[in-house]
């Protein structure tokens, strides 16, 4: 039982992880809370079924194809939604993310109905990998593959590159990047493309593992913005450390105690932490007065 729970962990937590490092960037260097990233999950999930089953595409061309079209509506967003809103109050970014979150999640209800549908790998349906007395599916290990991979990636990025100082400084320091000639507007708009990169590529391993539904988004946002609370808002890294703490909650609980409760143990681990240590894990005690 230790074993599947561990690799149940690493498996979710990697998905959440996907998620978490999306909305991370994006409410670092936009401070958007963007629960819109949910309907784009859900929408890219879709889409890449949709071109996996109508269009005879294969799995890498459909998702390929997907993740361009998600940022596509993923930009269009920020350049003329929350850009301009972003000039008026700034709690009405909230609402008109929450509201994006179900004009989306209603319009893959439309097109694709209520029914569950799962995203069949072709080569990876049906195949397991055996350790000891543990089976694992092939599909569990490619979404925890895939998952580490495009971390380091990410890590490279910010850590490597140009645009990676540039989306640190901006994170850290707003007034700062823009001081020292940080174009914003370049900046967000990568930000917003890594984002949907990273949601659609979630969604389709989450299609190929469980199934996707159009209001699947709901619940897994909460849980990602609280790996990023949990992380320590402004960290990334923390951010990461949060997704895989739920996940593993979420498996330990279920293997352990009872499915039904899984939601319960990750979102019990949230609260303590922020009881004890509100700033969040690796987040920075701010000093008032």
């Amino acid at each position: 039982m230790l074993g599947w729970a561990v690799i149940n962990g690493l498996s979710l937590g990697g998905i959440y992880l996907l998620i978490t490092l999306g909305l991370a960037l994006v409410y670092g260097v936009l401070e958007i809370p963007d629960f819109a990233q949910a309907g784009l999950y859900v929408l890219g999930a879709y889409l890449v079924f949709s071109g996996m089953t109508y269009a005879g595409l294969n799995y890498v061309t459909s998702l390929l194809v997907s993740i361009g079209l998600v940022i596509a509506i993923g930009l269009a967003n920020e350049r003329f939604i929350y850009r301009p809103a972003q000039r008026k109050a700034h709690g009405s970014l909230l609402v008109i993310a929450l509201g994006l979150l179900f004009v989306l999640d209603n319009t893959a209800l439309l097109i694709w109905g209520h029914e569950h549908k799962t995203i069949s790998i072709g080569k990876l349906v049906g195949k397991t990998l055996v350790f000891g007395e543990i089976s694992v599916s092939y599909t569990r290990v490619f979404a925890m593959v895939i998952a580490g991979v495009l971390a380091l990636i990410i890590h490279f990025v910010l850590m490597r590159t140009k645009t990676g100082d540039a989306i640190r400084a901006i994170i850290q320091n707003r007034e700062g990047a823009i001081l020292m000639g940080i174009k914003i507007g370049k900046i967000r708009s990568i930000t917003f493309a890594i984002s949907c990169t990273l949601i659609t590529i979630a969604g389709s391993l989450i299609g190929a593992n469980l199934s996707i539904y159009p209001y699947m988004g709901d619940y897994i946002i909460v849980k990602a913005f609280g790996a990023v609370i949990l992380g320590g808002m402004g960290s990334i890294f923390g951010a990461a450390v949060g997704a895989l703490i739920i996940g593993f909650a979420e498996s330990f609980g279920a293997t352990y105690i009872s499915p039904a409760y899984k939601d319960f143990f990750a979102f019990v681990i949230i609260v303590l932490v922020l009881i004890f240590r509100p700033w969040g894990i690796f987040g920075t005690r701010e000093r008032i007065g």
